[in-house]
């Protein structure tokens, strides 16, 4: 293949906020003025600017391409798409702007010091340039090919429910496309079970509310808010009645199961579906029924 530019290379595969990992690349470093200590604690940006206005670079001893490979890579961030194309395009605009067609939503986990989170999100205007790629979700793009009758359980908490919202409108585009319109309760075939900070229900009540009341996807709808008490969206799967409909959707009807959380979050899931699925093969028994996405 063709080696990018060095002017690809540093804006496309390198963090120069980040330090150099080691100096073992620069021959000279014991002429340096400034201490090692000193170069590790700095940005790999500001070492090679410090490095050049000092004379040591470029020097015939550590060669260009050397000292690019020497550089910290980026490790880039991925977000879940929360928004499907199918269903803004069949979404009657509420003024008489409609959004481009190439318009996605995603959701993110806010952080003091993100770098995404907080300090682009924070600092930039809209419109506001941002380099991105569109990848592939392995794990998720399984459930776009089962049959929306299918039975599928869905268990996502904060930015996790992205993807399932993402989902939810496919299949809500689907259901207003579709010349007979999804009224039998029958094929209601999600349950779907969210973990929310208080604050972030309402931001997806208008998308619940289509897909339980006017679409007709929902079976089951149970949101969990964050609690003192340390009650966890799974907790619910445990009690009476729940567990036994869970567990004959699993095994009797072949139900799909979807898991988009936190690490945590998702060891209590699985947790509890071994508990639930006890004498049926548990977790490992369902294959490529069970997905499961960590954020």
């Amino acid at each position: 293949t063709d080696r990018p530019s060095y002017s690809t290379f540093l804006t496309e595969y390198i963090d120069l906020e980040c330090p150099f990992p080691n100096f073992d690349w620069f021959q000279n470093l014991a002429a340096n003025t400034v201490s090692e200590d000193t170069l590790n604690s700095l940005p790999s940006l500001d070492v090679l600017e410090h490095l050049h206005s000092s004379g040591h670079l470029p020097a015939e001893t550590t060669p260009t391409t050397q000292t690019c490979l020497a550089l910290p890579p980026l490790h880039p961030r991925t977000y879940s798409i929360a928004s499907s194309l199918s269903y803004s395009s069949t979404t009657p605009p509420k003024t008489t702007i409609r959004k481009p067609s190439n318009h996605l939503t995603i959701l993110t986990k806010p952080f003091p010091t993100g770098r995404f989170s907080h300090t682009f999100l924070s600092s930039s205007l809209p419109p506001a340039p941002l380099r991105y790629r569109l990848l592939p979700s392995p794990p998720a793009e399984k459930l776009l090919t089962i049959p929306p009758s299918t039975p599928l359980i869905i268990i996502a908490t904060g930015a996790g429910f992205a993807p399932v919202r993402c989902l939810l409108q496919r299949r809500i585009a689907a259901s207003r496309s579709s010349q007979s319109p999804n009224t039998n309760t029958n094929n209601q075939s999600i349950s779907l079970f969210l973990g929310l900070k208080p604050h972030d229900i309402s931001l997806f009540s208008s998308i619940l509310n289509e897909a339980a009341a006017t679409a007709h996807l929902l079976s089951q709808l149970c949101i969990v808010p964050s609690n003192p008490d340390g009650f966890r969206v799974y907790d619910r799967l445990l009690e009476e009645g729940t567990r036994e409909k869970i567990r004959e959707m699993v095994v009797e009807r072949r139900a799909w199961v979807f898991v988009c959380t936190g690490l945590e979050a998702a060891r209590g899931t699985r947790g509890v579906f071994e508990s639930v699925l006890e004498g049926c093969g548990g977790v490992e028994g369902m294959g490529e029924r069970w997905v499961e996405e960590v954020y």
